[in-house]
């Protein structure tokens, strides 16, 4: 059968379609084991088939591609804006839950809105000298709310990160445009323990509460012990008998003064109990100690004396009164026998 295709003195020849030498054109070309929309490409036995292009495929793309972009990138990106799956970056002052630390610094313009829950939002100003810290809180802040927290946070032996101290900042009273009321508080955390508990307190009205000793290796104030206001459950003795110096103004107290033993030698009497636990239908009294009677103190047992003590009225007020319902009540003084 002869080719068609073939203008050549022979038209029954078919060595150019066999052999490869055969020149065509035509306009159009068609095949059947070609893909419709896929590229050409050519396999090792030069037959013509249709897949899709790789990056390898085209010349010096990969390496354009790499000069191009990279993560992170070297240079400077410039866009009209740029887009993700749920907001741009033109609208981050709204959507900022995905900001993440980066190494090196991150310069933003305007405020960093943290919001810390329902009772309160603080804005912290991207000015670093100003510090500023702003409470923003719908009708304004109210007495007991917190306006802004420092937590500190470490990692134990078993890499969770805790919350191991705090300082502490709030409202002392509801605000209003005259009326600003404030505390400071300041947490730490106890060997063997995990929860933060206050430590150091300083409310509205200037008051300071420590919890815990108090060291202080010099004078506490200007010249010693500033006496003016004094508030204290308990003033114990430290490390043996220690002076307490007042003066040289007056001092006023606004209250009872509850003093149980002036020293080791005297001890005030207020109530029935000052004297300890009786023994039997007696009150022993310690020898060498001088007990002073203050107000009027009702007896319901007996005094017994020791060696060397005594008993007298701290002022014309002192009065004992025995209640002999219960029992006889007595004094007896103690027997010191002599060779």
């Amino acid at each position: 059968m002869g080719s068609k295709f073939i203008n050549s003195g022979n038209s029954n020849d078919l060595t150019a379609v066999t052999d490869g030498s055969l020149e065509i054109l035509g306009a159009s070309l068609g095949s059947q084991n070609l893909t419709p929309g896929f590229p050409i490409k050519i396999d090792a036995e030069r037959k013509l088939y249709s897949t899709a292009l790789a990056i390898a495929d085209v010349v010096n793309l990969q390496s354009e591609l790499d000069a191009t972009i990279q993560t992170p990138y070297p240079g400077t990106i410039e866009a009209t804006d740029f887009k993700t799956d749920t907001t741009s970056i033109s609208a981050l002052e709204n959507k900022t839950q995905n900001i993440t630390a980066v190494s090196g610094t991150t310069n933003l313009t305007g405020n960093i809105i943290v919001s810390g829950g329902t009772e309160q939002i603080s804005t912290i100003s991207t000015t670093i000298a100003k510090d500023k810290h702003e409470c923003k809180k719908a009708g304004g802040v109210f007495n007991g709310n917190s306006i802004y927290q420092d937590l500190i946070y470490a990692d134990d032996n078993t890499g969770s990160s805790n919350n191991v101290a705090l300082i502490r900042y709030s409202a002392d009273e509801n605000h209003t445009a005259t009326e600003r009321g404030t505390d400071i508080g300041l947490w730490t955390t106890s060997r063997g323990s995990t929860v933060p508990s206050e430590r150091l307190s300083i409310d509205a009205d200037g008051a300071t509460r420590i919890t815990g000793d108090l060291t202080a290796t010099g004078d506490i104030g200007s010249s010693g012990v500033n006496t003016q206001t004094i508030e204290t459950d308990i003033i114990t003795n430290v490390a043996g008998l220690q002076p307490m110096y007042f003066g040289p103004s007056t001092i006023e107290i606004a209250g009872n003064l509850d003093v149980k033993s002036i020293n080791t030698l005297t001890k005030l009497i207020t109530l029935e109990a000052d004297f300890g636990t009786p023994v039997g239908n007696f009150y022993v009294l310690i020898d060498g100690v001088n007990y002073r009677i203050q107000g009027t103190v009702t007896m319901t047992y007996g005094i017994k004396m020791g060696a060397g003590c005594s008993i007298c009225g701290d002022g014309l007020n002192a009065i004992v009164l025995f209640d002999e319902t219960s029992r006889d009540c007595q004094i007896k003084s103690e027997l010191v026998s002599k060779c």
